[in-house]
């Protein structure tokens, strides 16, 4: 069910179409930031993690070094203040959940992925394949509703922003965009 005129006896009308494209626009946004914000705090994890796996092999080297010979303070010292801070970036790397949050956003990108798919392939379709249009709104409605509610949330800026663009690319095509 391309972007072709709409039979008039179709219960397939036009507002039904605009509806479905709009929800495409929205699902494609919500994966687009998901994903992003997946690979955001991904980036994060690797970032706090290698600097604490090195610092904590750097002050086990050193405290082993330092039981079996005298050692200079300043050297027991450094190795001290490394092992807080290596302590310090893995509690801030445990609170703030970063592997956790990543994989959270990353399903989520997928669940809205699939549904964005799911909107694509009934607007490609001819009408008599697609069967009631109440029913094909309704399912999808439902399982957005469900994503909606499965997701972590998602910053407003990058939402605002992905948005915008996908309504910008519907413009361009010739589509109704709706506004957010």
């Amino acid at each position: 069910m391309s972007d072709t005129a709409v039979d008039p006896v179709s219960p397939w009308s036009e507002a039904v179409l605009d509806r479905l494209r709009d929800w495409e626009r929205r699902a494609a946004a919500a994966a687009e930031v998901h994903f992003q914000t997946a690979e955001y705090l991904s980036r994060w994890n690797v970032f706090l993690g290698i600097p604490v796996v090195a610092l904590s092999a750097i002050v086990g080297t050193a405290t082993f070094a330092t039981l079996s010979h005298h050692v200079n303070v300043g050297i027991r010292v450094a190795a001290g203040a490394l092992s807080v801070v290596a302590a310090v970036l893995a509690s801030v790397q445990t609170f703030l959940r970063f592997g956790a949050r990543s994989e959270q956003h990353r399903v989520a990108a997928e669940r809205w992925s699939a549904i964005r798919r799911e909107i694509e392939k009934a607007l490609v379709l001819p009408a008599e394949l697609l069967g009631d249009p109440k029913q094909l709104l309704d399912g999808v409605d439902a399982r957005m509703d469900e994503a909606a509610e499965k997701s972590p949330a998602m910053p407003d800026r990058r939402w605002k922003r992905a948005l915008a663009k996908r309504q910008r690319e519907a413009t361009r095509h010739g589509r109704t965009a709706r506004s957010a």
